[in-house]
């Protein structure tokens, strides 16, 4: 009996794995990886989806395939006229199911290298996704161009050497005094940091007696308010801080 043309991303299951095929420019099936879903799947069964084409083409989902293949698991999938694995996170872009972090795990799995950058980044300086992309993108907030990018799977760093730089001072406090670094203290301390008249060992220094006061903000203005006070302690050459920022337009497009 001929199969009727379904419309829309409806999920079917089936357990007929010999329907799907591979579509040309797949990678080649990483055994470690299917091993490990096989772990997660026995442990909790998520049931996710795979993407196929029109064709029965796998788009994206061949280690689940195999996975749940090996392990006599029904396969849960959506057709769709899918051209290539980015067509299935446009698909995504506005689903509340998807996250930055499951658009960041899907480009790495489909080898996007700047998306591994990005996530070595948040290992190293154990900070959040977004203040990888404020501080990597050159920006003070995730602009909305910025989030369409990342989520297409085009998202270029534009600015490395500014996140070490500040991820390796952002790491010294963490190291130090113990505290949590958020996203307001990541904005306000890059914009601290692009003031003319900062200088890292004078701020480091003053910490030394004033780091207790590195947890007394909550938004981006109070921390950069904290950053003025503790720079400005015992010296008599003062730097605003705060009237540097209110001076710019740092807010330069609403985040999401």
């Amino acid at each position: 009996m001929p199969r009727v043309k379904e419309e829309g991303n409806v999920i079917h299951v089936t357990r007929d794995y010999s329907i799907f095929k591979t579509v040309k420019g797949n990678r080649t099936i990483d055994k470690s990886h299917v091993a490990k879903l096989k772990k997660e799947i026995q442990k909790k069964d998520l049931d996710l989806p795979i993407y196929v084409n029109e064709n029965d083409e796998v788009v994206d989902g061949q280690h689940t395939l195999q996975a749940r293949k090996e392990l006599n698991k029904p396969i849960r999938y959506i057709r769709g006229a899918f051209e290539n694995e980015f067509d299935v996170a446009t698909m995504n872009a506005n689903r509340k199911n998807w996250s930055n972090k499951d658009y960041l795990e899907f480009h790495i799995q489909n080898g996007k290298k700047e998306y591994s950058i990005i996530k070595s980044l948040m290992r190293q300086y154990a900070i959040s996704l977004e203040s990888v992309l404020i501080l990597s993108s050159g920006n003070y907030s995730v602009l909305r161009s910025v989030r369409s990018d990342f989520k297409s799977g085009k998202y270029k760093i534009e600015a490395l050497q500014r996140c070490n730089e500040i991820g390796s001072d952002l790491m010294y406090m963490k190291n130090h005094y113990n505290i949590r670094i958020t996203r307001a203290f990541v904005t306000a301390y890059a914009i601290v940091k692009e003031h003319p008249s900062f200088r890292w060992d004078r701020f480091k220094t003053a910490l030394k007696s004033k780091s207790a006061m590195l947890l007394r903000g909550t938004n981006t203005e109070d921390f950069i308010t904290v950053f003025e006070k503790i720079y400005n302690s015992g010296s008599r050459t003062k730097v605003h801080f705060v009237r540097y920022f209110l001076d710019k337009d740092y807010q330069e497009e609403d985040q999401e």
